[in-house]
């Protein structure tokens, strides 16, 4: 998919040197699944910040990376962009990458059997012959499609989580987190 396709130049995206009529095969914010032809997102997570694996992306096929704007020194063939919030443009690039969705997504949140609950409703469907995904804890299961393994976050990052809505099947359960709002 060429670059321009993939994201929304604007206000909130420039291009700062580079093609932006690119052929994009793969996208990725973790630089140890980078391909030749990806797209890398530099995120800066709690604990890591993706702008440290810029060089490691490009020595392993990234021929674009997404960034906060940070000065960063790359060579002139691969293009750089930045934007306002790369977490968020980046998923919304994986959603026009991945666009195949599920006819129904449920999300299961709650205190405890997130997780169980999702793989219950899952089999259940699967069962009654209904494809069905779930997506939690264990990772994305299915068991006629795809079986991605635990990516090892509770909250599957946006590649992650495209790439399974991307399957053929009628219906996704996915493991959802709370979090409790304190107001004062």
């Amino acid at each position: 998919m060429q670059l321009t396709n993939l994201l929304n130049f604007s206000d909130s995206i420039k291009i700062v040197q580079g093609d932006k009529n690119i052929d994009i095969t793969h996208l990725t914010s973790d630089s140890r699944d980078v391909q030749q032809g990806s797209l890398f997102a530099a995120i800066s997570g709690e604990k890591v910040d993706g702008h440290k694996f810029i060089n490691s992306a490009i020595r392993k096929g990234a021929i674009a990376i997404l960034t906060d704007g940070r000065d960063v020194e790359v060579p002139k063939t691969v293009s750089v962009l930045t934007a306002n919030n790369v977490r968020r443009e980046f998923a919304k690039a994986c959603a026009r990458f991945w666009s195949l969705r599920p006819n129904f997504l449920v999300g299961v949140t709650g205190t405890n059997g997130k997780t169980s609950t999702v793989e219950f409703l899952r089999q259940i469907w699967e069962r009654n012959t209904w494809n069905a995904v779930s997506v939690g804890t264990l990772g994305v299961r299915s068991s006629s499609k795809l079986n991605l393994p635990f990516s090892g976050l509770t909250t599957p990052s946006s590649e992650y989580l495209f790439s399974a809505l991307n399957i053929f099947c009628k219906i996704i359960f996915l493991m959802q987190l709370s979090k409790l709002l304190v107001t004062g």
